[in-house]
């Protein structure tokens, strides 16, 4: 469309026309709008290209939080993956698939778990690390339930879906996860590559 509008303006410069935007007289382009007689086709192309033209409004792929859907497979997965990247907290949940989902703060560190299970050190040739225990947790839980930074998926090559976890993923990540993956040309053995988390709890994936 930007490619049309500038066609547009050049075709306007080498045809002599005046308008440089605002309300266009009736004249300008030829038609004097009189019943009747069929206005050339830049008298019906200036007025749809004026707002373009003229600076009030721009055309992009952003979209408003009323007609975003990343639930369905026709949505841009580019402009989904813009649009949840700048949106608070309330409006992702509000994609979430998930009804219930564990938050962070759910989650007991390993040191916390320990301290309440009364666990005893195990004896080991590696060295208490409190730094590593309060970052570490251990949890049996639904990974796509997961609000978090990222999750990690062991998926096949293809990174189209399959079974076990990878289609769970998909399916509670929605259809622009595939689109997304789709774009990535799979991932070798050893290799990760990063994507949305779209409908997921989860911002990546």
């Amino acid at each position: 469309m930007l490619i049309w509008g500038q066609f547009a303006c050049l075709l306007a410069r080498r045809r002599g026309w005046k308008w440089r935007g605002g309300p266009m007289p009736a004249n300008a382009a030829g038609w004097n709008g009189s019943r009747g007689q069929r206005p050339p086709a830049r008298a019906l192309l200036l007025p749809l290209l004026q707002p373009l033209l003229s600076g009030g409004s721009r055309l992009s792929a952003d979209m408003s939080s009323t007609d975003f859907n990343p639930t369905h497979p026709t949505t841009d997965w580019k402009v989904a993956k813009k649009h949840l990247e700048e949106s608070d907290h309330t409006e992702r949940r509000s994609y979430y698939k998930a009804e219930r989902f564990v938050t962070l703060d759910e989650i007991q560190t390993w040191k916390d778990f320990a301290a309440g299970e009364n666990l005893k050190q195990p004896r080991t040739h590696y060295k208490k690390s409190d730094v590593l225990n309060e970052k570490v947790s251990l949890l049996q839980e639904d990974i796509t339930k997961l609000e978090i930074d990222a999750i990690v998926n062991a998926a096949n090559a293809s990174l189209m879906g399959g079974g076990g976890v990878d289609g769970c993923i998909h399916v509670a990540a929605g259809p622009l996860l595939k689109k997304e993956c789709s774009t990535l040309a799979g991932c070798s053995p050893g290799d990760a590559k990063i994507t949305s988390g779209y409908c997921l709890p989860a911002k990546c994936e």
